[in-house]
């Protein structure tokens, strides 16, 4: 389940931003806006672990 809900939630922000930016800002195709929430999920899972090892 976390596997869906964190690609999910990083659409969501990029659909917010095309709600209230609309054409001012340009991601790029299909394959740069998956490469893109595939790299927040791995950061955000990175600072997570990070958080972790330091406690």
């Amino acid at each position: 389940m976390l596997l869906l809900v964190l690609p999910a939630s990083k659409l969501l922000v990029l659909e917010l931003l095309d709600l209230v930016f609309g054409d001012a800002v340009y991601l790029g195709g299909f394959f740069l806006v998956t490469l893109l929430v595939l790299t927040l999920t791995l950061a955000r899972a990175a600072v997570r672990r990070a958080f972790i090892l330091a406690a």
